[in-house]
């Protein structure tokens, strides 16, 4: 069976059901990775403005500290 024929025998109902199901599995993926894999922050002051400039966003990763803690920096 084609796609075509597959599509006219699902219906619109069923068409439909697919694509509430496309949205709730990418909504939670969404959410999955926002809470464990990376995040998106917004600059709220100028400290850094040689590099970052005040209003920037930026995307920070979440996984190198769930298998290692933060240390500090000795330079």
């Amino acid at each position: 069976m084609t796609m075509e024929e597959d599509e006219k025998h699902r219906g619109p109902l069923g068409m439909v059901a697919e694509f509430a199901i496309t949205v709730v599995v990418a909504l939670g993926l969404a959410m999955v990775l926002r809470t464990f894999v990376f995040e998106v922050y917004e600059v709220p002051t100028g400290s850094m403005l040689e590099t970052i400039q005040e209003g920037d966003r930026l995307v920070g990763e979440k996984i190198t500290y769930h298998f290692d803690a933060p240390s500090e920096a000795t330079s």
